[in-house]
């Protein structure tokens, strides 16, 4: 089995003590829960394996919480993280600094709801250049309510599956096969991207790898035949050793039957070995 990214859940609350955090832990942490539950019960890994989640052993309301669920998120391999609150919080004590995907969900709540700190979060993300994305549902709970609404539970199922392929991806590697095409400035590869947005590698390999990898059969020769190219065990399939150079004629290099084939099919081509220096 592939080892794929966890998603992180951070409870976040209101670090005020004297009664008010206190009031709050319960109904913090089964909201971290019911998002852990929706997101494993509905998601599933490249190999239908369910997407983990991991939740912060604590609510965080201070920085000294922070780090420690950034510190276990490390260890247990998460790749984007949803912070969840119901109320306000500290935001520049509580944000997730890390540069992974991120959400955060304010619980519309009755009592003490979280609008006033998605909003505060989400400014400070965008100050300090970490993009996040904002979840806030549009029918106002109940504070006991610990169910999470249809319009909220899509947007969580959207943004989650959306950082865990980000996250997948992330350390692999983007091949270009080919480049721009006809001037379609769609067909750029833009390396900064990918580098730094997503965490890839760019590499880039030319055309005419195809054509190789045909006349040596360096494919799934299983596959081949579904995709067009003719099987070794086909008595009509070229082989490499088979390719003759046509003998040369006027001090003209010989030519592969391929280049042959790419001058009938391209008549101005032939024009071209009338270039070739005399040898």
């Amino acid at each position: 089995m592939n080892k794929y990214p966890k998603i992180g859940i951070r409870p976040t609350i209101d670090g005020r003590q004297g009664g008010i955090r206190e009031s709050l832990e319960e109904k913090t942490m089964n909201l971290a829960k019911a998002v852990a539950d929706l997101i494993s019960s509905n998601l599933r890994n490249g190999d239908g394996s369910p997407v983990e989640c991991v939740i912060s052993d604590t609510t965080i309301g201070r920085v000294a919480e922070a780090a420690a669920c950034a510190a276990k998120f490390e260890r247990e391999g998460v790749g984007s993280t949803i912070t969840v609150t119901s109320c306000w919080c500290y935001g520049s004590e509580t944000m997730d600094m890390n540069p992974w995907p991120k959400a955060v969900w304010g619980f519309n709540g009755t009592e003490r709801p979280g609008a006033v700190y998605l909003a505060a979060v989400l400014a400070a993300h965008s100050q300090k250049g970490l993009p996040a994305f904002g979840i806030y549902g549009h029918d106002v709970q109940d504070l006991q309510d610990n169910t999470i609404p249809e319009d909220v539970a899509e947007k969580i199922l959207r943004f989650a599956r959306s950082a865990q392929a980000v996250a997948t991806m992330r350390g692999k590697s983007y091949l270009s096969m080919g480049s721009v095409c006809m001037g379609i400035a769609g067909s750029i590869v833009s390396t900064d991207f990918f580098e730094d947005y997503l965490g890839m590698r760019c590499e880039s390999i030319d055309l005419t790898e195809f054509i190789r990898r045909m006349e040596l059969g360096i494919y799934d020769h299983e596959e081949g035949p579904g995709l067009g190219i003719r099987s070794e065990d086909d008595p009509n399939s070229p082989r490499p050793h088979d390719r003759q150079l046509q003998a040369p004629r006027d001090g003209i290099p010989g030519r592969s039957p391929r280049t042959q084939r790419h001058s009938r099919r391209f008549p101005g081509t032939a024009s071209v070995d009338r270039l070739l220096p005399q040898r």
